[in-house]
């Protein structure tokens, strides 16, 4: 099947486009491989964030102003998903750190109506979430706007030995590759924020249902803060 921005491109486009492919299936793979335990766990909170919307798919509620906030960051929040894992898992590091960077940044709305402190057309302040360090925010936010080039020399310089390669020289790849480290850090960034917002969207459907169901509750849940304490990945429950 073409795809629809496919048409129309030159012979060159269409050659950068097949590369494109390639190496980012080729990236999916590896870095499937390597995140096995962070995988299982995302599985199982996306497994209740999605269970959770069904119940409500299709449903109509009273309109007011504050359904409209916490609801149009939720709908936001949940479009955005397979869109954010393909972009981490194929290698499109820079744009899957926007793409985390804006999680983050929803979680923080959430947050902030929680507490009362949400102010309109303001964008989140991440200083509600404790748990998530400030420097996070910088790191992607680097990444995001090309700011720092040791960051992107780190995802997108070439790393092969080509022992005919003249001196002090450098070559940057043009198709999307696979990152290790940054890869699995953006990965469980994006589990855990995960996590977060299912204890949100859980609190408001249960506020709209006039139940006391809770994700934190629900196997899955404890399961997947089990397996990211094993993997490193947080020290504490979400």
């Amino acid at each position: 099947m073409q795809l629809p921005y496919s048409v129309g491109l030159s012979e060159h486009g269409s050659r950068m486009r097949a590369a494109h492919s390639t190496m980012s299936a080729a990236t999916f793979e590896a870095a499937s491989g390597e995140l096995t335990d962070i995988l299982e766990a995302y599985r199982l909170v996306i497994e209740i964030i999605t269970s959770a919307a069904s119940r409500t798919q299709g449903t109509y509620q009273r309109s007011s102003a504050d359904t409209a906030q916490i609801e149009g960051v939720l709908s936001g929040f949940i479009v955005g998903l397979t869109l954010v894992e393909c972009a981490i898992l194929s290698g499109y590091t820079a744009q899957a750190a926007a793409l985390v960077r804006q999680e983050l940044e929803a979680v923080a709305a959430l947050e902030e109506i929680k507490i009362e402190r949400r102010i309109d057309g303001k964008t989140p302040n991440i200083r509600h979430l404790p748990d998530i360090p400030g420097r996070v925010y910088s790191e992607l936010s680097e990444l995001t706007h090309f700011s720092r080039s040791s960051a992107l020399r780190l995802v997108g310089q070439y790393r092969g030995e080509d022992p005919d390669a003249p001196e002090n020289t450098e070559q940057w790849l043009l198709s999307p590759q696979h990152v290790p480290n940054t890869t699995k850090q953006l990965f469980a960034l994006h589990t855990v924020l995960l996590l977060h917002f299912a204890l949100h969207q859980s609190a408001h459907y249960a506020s709209l249902q006039g139940t006391t169901s809770a994700a934190q509750d629900a196997p899955e849940f404890q399961q997947a803060v089990k397996i990211l304490k094993h993997a490193g990945v947080i020290e504490s429950d979400a």
